[in-house]
């Protein structure tokens, strides 16, 4: 099992490939080719990227302050999802999600809900200010 933990400011990190992830960082483009199991990352004024994440992945979250999130999840089948975004736009794929709030009051906008089987499946979680969260089933 490969595990990644990181703390920095001011850098293009890109990984191929991790099982787990830590990061915490400030003006940085973070790029994650494949996340298998777990995400934990902290990130303002930058951008995060994850083109892959694991069929059995268990947890995916992430803070984001003035940066953007994209999410690839075409090969997961089952997964919750929990996306709030203050000053920002939330994409998610147009089919087979279930969603159990959708919610744009202000400048607020949140959504909720989950793709495939509700018993199964890991969680994303995205909060962001001044940020855009988009999940995709084709990156």
């Amino acid at each position: 099992a490969v595990t990644v933990a990181i703390e920095s400011a001011y850098d293009n990190i890109s990984i191929a490939n991790t099982d787990k992830i830590d990061v915490s960082t400030r003006y940085t483009k973070l790029q994650l080719g494949y996340v298998g199991v777990m995400a934990n990352i902290g990130i303002e004024y930058g951008n995060v990227s994850i083109s892959g994440v694991g069929r059995e992945f268990a947890n995916i979250s992430i803070n984001a302050k003035y940066s953007d999130s994209d999410i690839d999840v075409k090969d997961v089948r089952n997964y919750s999802f929990d996306l709030k975004t203050k000053y920002g736009n939330i994409s998610t794929p147009n089919h087979n999600l279930v969603y159990q709030e959708q919610v744009t009051r202000d400048n607020d906008k949140s959504s909720k809900g989950r793709m495939g089987n509700a018993n199964e499946g890991g969680t994303i979680k995205v909060s962001a200010k001044y940020g855009n969260i988009k999940l995709r089933d084709n990156y």
